[in-house]
């Protein structure tokens, strides 16, 4: 079952930085302004990148998980003692995420213990805890 939430995150991350990088690109080439229909006034992109970026920041920093996860209730946790993972292991989870470009997440799919090769690198795991 943690597999199937793990892809659903997996996905709304991916949603979520792409939005965060087109919408990024579009302020920084492009200098618009959006409107807003209620009120008829005005709010510089500027604002609105930076709400996404402390959104990103909070997430991934501060709560130790992406967008997805947090939407899914999963939270990363240290593989031998089950509690919150410590912050190098979440970057040394995430450099090896970028560095394979996310192909690590495969692993997942023939793993027994549903975990993937950053879980396994890093000694953390995956679970899903909504309190």
């Amino acid at each position: 079952m943690t597999i199937f939430f793990r892809f659903v995150s997996l996905f709304v991350d991916i949603c979520f930085c792409s939005y965060l990088i087109v919408t990024v690109s579009i302020f920084l080439f492009k200098p618009l302004e959006l409107w807003f229909c209620i009120t008829g006034q005005k709010i510089n992109g500027d604002i609105l990148i930076t709400a996404l970026i402390i959104i990103f920041v909070y997430c991934f920093l501060l709560g130790r998980m992406t967008f997805g996860k947090l939407l899914c209730y999963l939270k990363v946790v240290d593989a031998k003692t089950l509690k919150s993972a410590n912050f190098f292991q979440i970057i040394k989870r995430n450099l090896i995420v970028l560095s394979t470009f996310g192909i690590s997440y495969l692993w997942l799919l023939f793993s027994k213990g549903e975990c993937t090769l950053h879980d396994k690198l890093s000694n953390t795991t995956v679970i899903r805890d909504k309190t």
